[in-house]
């Protein structure tokens, strides 16, 4: 599997929300799939951390015989907070290990100085910061949020890469999804040509993922949440 297709399910989780103005803490599990077979395992937390912020975590890895020729390794970072009702990104730190060029990125979100610090492979630039921007992580618990409004279209601008990029999704339909805790139903929400399946009786959690890509398939199953 590509570190492409590894890189996108590690982006598409999304994890358990609480309350509308706080979320609780939660660990999520999934198995990876590519052309049917399993690849490899992804985990995801949300945890308290240092007075009123929290730390979102998600690892992706290739397991079983995969491993010993495709040793990929993603861990995503995310450290947040709440401010007048809205959740406000603090660090984000991403870093990929594996058969390809190892990779570091690093982001500050300086609100005071509203400025964004990135860093990158030992690069820095530096960004404007202005509400309403998120990192790779925190725009999924914003639209999480805005499904239960009944919002049907989201835009997001996310910092990433040393710049700004547009992150638009939709809502396509409603499905039923059978998951190891019983059958459920989800919101379909679509990203390009990823597709995410949402829980509407488990505040939207994310309980499959798929994307297609050079008649490629690259899934994602929930297996356990707590």
């Amino acid at each position: 599997m590509t570190r492409t297709l590894l890189l996108f399910l590690m982006l598409s989780v999304v994890a358990p929300l609480g309350a509308v103005e706080k979320v609780e803490p939660y660990r999520t599990e999934y198995t990876v799939h590519y052309n049917g077979f399993k690849v490899g395992e992804m985990k995801q937390r949300l945890k308290k951390g240092n007075g009123d912020n929290y730390v979102m975590e998600t690892e992706v890895f290739t397991t079983g015989l995969v491993s010993w020729f495709k040793k990929d390794h993603i861990v995503e970072r995310s450290t947040f907070t709440y401010h007048d009702g809205t959740l406000r990104p603090l660090s984000y730190l991403y870093r990929y290990t594996g058969r390809e060029k190892d990779v570091v990125e690093r982001l500050d979100f300086d609100w005071k100085k509203m400025q964004i610090k990135s860093l990158r492979n030992g690069k820095v630039k530096y960004l404007p910061l202005t509400p309403g921007v998120y990192d790779k992580q925190l725009y999924q618990l914003v639209m999480r949020r805005e499904l239960g409004t009944g919002k049907k279209q989201f835009n997001y601008s996310i910092a990433e890469r040393g710049k700004f990029e547009e992150y638009e999704l939709e809502v396509v339909g409603q499905e039923k999804v059978m998951t190891t805790f019983g059958e459920v139903n989800a919101i379909v929400v679509k990203k390009g040509t990823t597709k995410l399946w949402l829980a509407k009786e488990y505040n939207y959690l994310v309980v499959k993922i798929a994307q297609n890509e050079d008649d490629n398939e690259a899934t994602s199953y929930i297996t356990s949440r707590s």
